[in-house]
Protein backbone atom coordinates (compact mmCIF):
# COMPACT_ATOMS: atom_id res chain seq x y z
CA UNK A 1 0.00 0.00 0.00
CA UNK A 2 1.25 3.47 -0.85
CA UNK A 3 1.44 5.79 2.14
CA UNK A 4 0.01 8.89 0.45
CA UNK A 5 -0.96 10.52 3.74
CA UNK A 6 2.55 10.29 5.18
CA UNK A 7 3.91 11.88 2.03
CA UNK A 8 1.32 14.66 2.10
CA UNK A 9 1.60 15.56 5.75
CA UNK A 10 5.15 14.59 6.68
CA UNK A 11 7.18 15.39 3.61
CA UNK A 12 5.49 18.30 1.96
CA UNK A 13 2.72 19.53 4.22
CA UNK A 14 0.59 19.65 1.10
CA UNK A 15 -2.87 18.61 0.03
CA UNK A 16 -3.95 15.65 -2.06
CA UNK A 17 -4.45 18.01 -5.00
CA UNK A 18 -0.93 19.37 -4.60
CA UNK A 19 0.73 15.98 -4.92
CA UNK A 20 -1.40 14.54 -7.73
CA UNK A 21 0.88 15.97 -10.48
CA UNK A 22 3.91 14.32 -8.83
CA UNK A 23 2.30 10.91 -9.02
CA UNK A 24 1.14 11.49 -12.61
CA UNK A 25 4.72 12.37 -13.56
CA UNK A 26 5.91 9.33 -11.61
CA UNK A 27 3.75 7.02 -13.74
CA UNK A 28 5.25 8.38 -16.96
CA UNK A 29 8.79 8.26 -15.58
CA UNK A 30 8.38 4.68 -14.40
CA UNK A 31 7.00 3.60 -17.77
CA UNK A 32 10.10 5.11 -19.39
CA UNK A 33 12.40 3.47 -16.84
CA UNK A 34 10.86 0.05 -17.41
CA UNK A 35 11.42 0.43 -21.15
CA UNK A 36 15.04 1.45 -20.52
CA UNK A 37 15.51 -1.56 -18.22
CA UNK A 38 14.20 -3.81 -21.02
CA UNK A 39 16.64 -2.17 -23.41
CA UNK A 40 19.53 -2.73 -21.01
CA UNK A 41 18.62 -6.41 -20.78
CA UNK A 42 18.38 -6.79 -24.55
CA UNK A 43 21.83 -5.24 -25.03
CA UNK A 44 23.41 -7.12 -22.08
CA UNK A 45 24.21 -3.82 -20.37
CA UNK A 46 24.33 -5.01 -16.75
CA UNK A 47 26.00 -1.83 -15.49
CA UNK A 48 23.33 0.29 -17.16
CA UNK A 49 20.65 -1.99 -15.74
CA UNK A 50 22.08 -1.54 -12.22
CA UNK A 51 22.19 2.26 -12.60
CA UNK A 52 18.61 2.38 -13.82
CA UNK A 53 17.45 0.05 -11.06
CA UNK A 54 19.17 2.26 -8.49
CA UNK A 55 17.23 5.25 -9.88
CA UNK A 56 13.96 3.29 -9.78
CA UNK A 57 14.69 2.40 -6.16
CA UNK A 58 15.28 6.06 -5.26
CA UNK A 59 12.17 7.34 -7.01
CA UNK A 60 9.97 4.79 -5.25
CA UNK A 61 11.58 5.49 -1.88
CA UNK A 62 11.08 9.24 -2.24
CA UNK A 63 7.39 8.84 -3.05
CA UNK A 64 6.93 6.08 -0.44
CA UNK A 65 5.75 3.55 -3.00
CA UNK A 66 6.57 0.53 -0.87
CA UNK A 67 4.81 -2.11 -3.02
CA UNK A 68 7.37 -1.45 -5.75
CA UNK A 69 10.26 -0.39 -3.53
CA UNK A 70 10.52 -3.76 -1.81
CA UNK A 71 11.01 -5.97 -4.91
CA UNK A 72 13.28 -3.38 -6.54
CA UNK A 73 15.44 -3.17 -3.42
CA UNK A 74 15.72 -6.95 -3.23
CA UNK A 75 16.70 -7.17 -6.88
CA UNK A 76 19.23 -4.35 -6.54
CA UNK A 77 20.81 -5.98 -3.48
CA UNK A 78 21.13 -9.29 -5.30
CA UNK A 79 22.72 -7.62 -8.32
CA UNK A 80 25.09 -5.64 -6.15
CA UNK A 81 26.27 -8.80 -4.40
CA UNK A 82 26.74 -10.50 -7.80
CA UNK A 83 24.07 -13.13 -7.14
CA UNK A 84 22.77 -15.01 -10.16
CA UNK A 85 19.49 -13.43 -11.17
CA UNK A 86 17.10 -13.85 -14.07
CA UNK A 87 16.75 -10.25 -15.19
CA UNK A 88 13.79 -10.90 -17.48
CA UNK A 89 11.83 -12.66 -14.75
CA UNK A 90 12.74 -9.96 -12.23
CA UNK A 91 11.67 -7.23 -14.61
CA UNK A 92 8.36 -9.05 -15.15
CA UNK A 93 7.83 -8.98 -11.38
CA UNK A 94 8.64 -5.27 -11.23
CA UNK A 95 6.31 -4.57 -14.15
CA UNK A 96 3.48 -6.48 -12.47
CA UNK A 97 3.98 -4.57 -9.22
CA UNK A 98 4.07 -1.31 -11.17
CA UNK A 99 0.73 -2.12 -12.83
CA UNK A 100 -0.78 -2.61 -9.36
CA UNK A 101 0.76 0.66 -8.17
CA UNK A 102 -0.76 2.50 -11.14
CA UNK A 103 -4.18 1.13 -10.22
CA UNK A 104 -3.73 2.24 -6.61
CA UNK A 105 -2.64 5.74 -7.70
CA UNK A 106 -5.59 6.07 -10.08
CA UNK A 107 -8.05 5.02 -7.37
CA UNK A 108 -6.55 7.41 -4.85
CA UNK A 109 -6.86 10.41 -7.14
CA UNK A 110 -10.35 9.63 -8.54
Amino acid sequence: MIDFDAFIFTEMESTKEDIEPLYRIYIGEMEDMIEKLKEAISTDDLDGFKRLLHNVKGINANLRINPLLEPVTQMYSRLKSSDEIDLNKSLDIISAHFEQVKIEIEKYFE
